[in-house]
């Protein structure tokens, strides 16, 4: 069964070492510097919110919101960070999605959003009802 644990002050010291390894591997995948820095700082001064997934009382992932805005100005959950580190079947999957539709529209979001540079999440996603926003395009520009 899913369990999500809201990081607080109360429990950070507990959890932090948990959740900073799973930002690091999510640093390590996205080629991004000083995640879980910028992570903790922003949810010090109340800009995120950070939650740890258990399932069956083992850990099981971080996930890291932000509220944003959409280009139509309706209020998003935007996913940050993710990792699911102990997280495999399909059950388990769908009820992360039910928990991410739950907690969009707690804090009064009419979308739940996320960027990858994995492009398997779109194909996967798709099987659980996401669809894609923005397609993003780089064009790496040499120097000298």
């Amino acid at each position: 069964m899913l369990e999500i644990v809201s990081l607080t002050d109360d429990n950070m010291t507990a959890l932090w070492p948990y959740v900073r390894s799973q930002l690091l591997r999510v640093e390590d995948r996205n080629g991004c510097a000083t995640l879980p820095e910028e992570a903790f700082f922003s949810w010090k001064s109340g800009v995120s919110m950070i939650y740890v997934l258990m399932w069956d009382k083992r850990l099981a992932g971080v996930v890291v919101f932000q509220d944003t805005k959409t280009d139509d100005k309706k209020k998003e959950l935007w996913i940050w960070a993710m990792s699911l580190d102990g997280v495999a079947g399909r059950e388990q999957l769908l009820e992360i999605n039910e928990w991410l539709k739950f907690a969009a529209k707690s804090v009064g979001a009419s979308s739940v959003g996320m960027k990858s540079s994995r492009k398997g999440w779109g194909r996967f996603l798709k099987e659980y009802g996401w669809e894609p926003a923005l397609i993003e395009y780089k064009l790496e520009v040499e120097n000298g």
